[in-house]
Order: structure tokens, then C-alpha cells, then sequence
């Protein structure tokens, strides 16, 4: 395992083995494309990162930090990228794994109104703003006439 005081080393063969998880479109390099995954939202905190990944599945994730761990390597977990003290930001260029794509709602309880099981990134107030049928109704389900009146539908 490294050392942690050590710098990030992420060799091409590592950098490919993650890609290879994820895809090539889901495994950040560029730094104009790791931009919006390495600033705060306020602008308070930037930082850097040797890659970015994007998984799309739960195994995917599994994968990822099973790799990490093996090499010893860091990784710094994203969700909205949304905290208040930049932790989700990573500094020392460890690899950033951003779970935005991992998105499902995989249970909800509407008598209690809540979800009963997420994935990491799943939101709701995004879909619902993009038109989505499902989420919409979803809404309605679990808020009834008060999500009607406040988003007119």
C-alpha cells in the first residue's frame, strides 16, 4: 500500500484497467472536462484531480475501489459536488469518483412518503424539472395535492 504522505501515481496501465470499467466516456483525463467536478459550487474550493470517474452501476463502483485499494490508491467520493466544506473535493490529485449517473430509484414507500432505496445519485428535483412523466406522477404519489398545486400540474 502507499505511502499516504506520498503523491498520487496513477500509471497509463491503472488509468486504462479503471477505464475499462467505466468506459472511455466515463473516465475524465482532460482537465477542461474534470472542471465542473473539481470546484465547489460556491467557488470557495478547486482542486485536482488524476482522474475522474463516472460509474453507472453499483458493480462498477465495487470494481473501482476493489482497484484502488489493491494499488493503494485514493479516491474521493461525489455526489451534487453541493457540500459546504470542500470535502468532496479532491486536493492532492487523488482519483475522484463522481456517482451522478447512478441515478435509480429502486423503492418507494408512498404511504410513508419516502424513498425506501436509492442509488447514491439519485435526485429528484432534476427530473421532475426536465418534464419526466415518472417522476412527476412519483411526486404526486408521495406529496399528492400539495406537489399539484405548487408545480401546476
Amino acid at each position: 500500500m502507499n505511502d499516504p504522505s506520498d503523491p498520487v501515481r496513477l500509471t497509463p496501465e491503472l488509468i486504462d484497467r479503471l477505464r475499462a470499467i467505466v468506459g472511455p466516456e466515463h473516465a475524465l483525463t482532460d482537465p477542461e472536462r474534470q472542471l465542473p467536478y473539481l470546484r465547489e459550487w460556491r467557488d470557495k474550493y478547486e482542486g485536482q484531480s488524476s482522474l475522474v470517474l463516472r460509474p453507472g452501476t453499483t458493480g462498477q463502483v465495487s470494481q473501482i475501489l476493489a482497484l484502488a485499494h489493491e494499488h493503494g490508491l485514493p479516491v474521493v467520493p461525489q455526489a451534487g459536488n453541493t457540500g459546504l466544506v470542500g470535502g468532496q473535493i479532491p486536493t492532492e490529485g487523488e482519483i475522484l469518483l463522481s456517482v451522478g449517473r447512478l441515478r435509480r430509484v429502486r423503492a418507494v414507500d408512498p404511504a410513508m412518503r419516502y424513498q425506501t432505496a436509492a442509488e447514491f445519485g439519485a435526485a429528484l428535483a432534476p427530473h421532475i424539472s426536465g418534464g419526466k412523466v415518472e417522476a412527476s406522477e412519483l411526486m404526486q404519489k408521495l406529496f399528492g395535492e400539495e406537489f399539484k398545486r405548487e408545480n401546476a400540474i
